[in-house]
């Protein structure tokens, strides 16, 4: 089992993307449903602030999670998962533990601190 996260931010997508893609509270539920069902996603959260949307997930296979995450995000912003996988990225073991860190210290924000 892995960490994993999928998501956009202010650093690599435009701002009517990341707008298209926040998701509210009402709206986590119904993106994380088909991640949970899936064979290789065990646990899913979504983070999501006016300047990123990510979600990360305990996996137990990096690509086949990735690819489902990337679809989730995209039909949930009303786009194709090109527009998704262009725009956004992926981490997975401590390089997605890594990424959580620097974005819950503020490492990672629009305006640093």
């Amino acid at each position: 089992m892995s960490v994993v996260v999928v998501g956009l931010s202010h650093g690599t997508a435009p701002a009517d993307l990341l707008e298209r893609a926040h998701v509210g509270a009402e709206a986590a539920e119904k993106l994380m449903a088909p991640l949970v069902a899936h064979p290789d996603v065990d646990e899913v959260v979504v983070l999501a602030t006016c300047q990123r949307t990510e979600l990360y997930a305990a996996a137990s296979q990096f690509h086949p999670a990735t690819d489902a995450m990337r679809l989730a995000l995209a039909q949930h912003a009303g786009v194709d998962v090109a527009v998704v996988t262009e725009h956004g990225y992926a981490f997975h073991a401590e390089h997605a533990l890594h990424h959580l860190f620097s974005v819950s210290c503020g490492l990672d924000a629009a305006v640093v601190g």
